[in-house]
């Protein structure tokens, strides 16, 4: 099973910022945003660190990348204290902590995105559709892989 590593390396009120490496060849896929971290929050927080099972599953909100299809974190094996409300974190589209959903958005870069919805400006990332189908070309199709997220950032679980 192929390995890959979430790699947290700066954040803000909002946001978390991470790379995400093929753990055999060291090689940098994508980079990736997250929610900040807020005590695990259901929608509102980035993962907990640690090491998950990522498994295919057919998703509505990538419905025009990848055959509609994309990966979500298995919370089974997860710790109890952290998985006791989170459920449905996927890789999907976005550019900013206000699409995360508590999932985790493969961008191609950071940057600084205007969010309608705030009518303010926020740190994200950008061309995530790029980035998205980038990670799934990687993957190859794999029905799972493993995910391992360790952290930089100070306050992150």
């Amino acid at each position: 099973m192929q390995t890959i590593s979430l790699f947290r390396c700066s954040g803000n009120a909002d946001t978390t910022f991470g790379v995400l490496i093929d753990d055999a060849t060291g090689t940098p896929i994508c980079n990736l945003i997250e929610n900040a971290w807020k005590n695990n929050t259901p929608y509102q927080s980035c993962v907990p660190t640690g090491s998950y099972i990522c498994r295919k599953i057919a998703s509505s909100k990538v419905k025009d990348y990848n055959n509609g299809l994309s990966y979500r974190l298995d919370m089974e094996g997860m710790n109890k204290l952290y998985s006791a409300n989170r459920s449905e974190i996927d890789f999907h589209l976005g550019n900013t902590h206000v699409d995360t959903e508590g999932c985790l958005l493969p961008v191609t870069s950071f940057a600084r995105m205007w969010v309608r919805s705030l009518h303010d400006w926020a740190q994200g990332g950008a061309y995530s559709a790029d980035a998205f189908i980038k990670l799934t070309n990687h993957l190859d199709g794999a029905e799972e892989f493993q995910l391992i997220i360790r952290s930089r950032v100070q306050n992150h679980a």
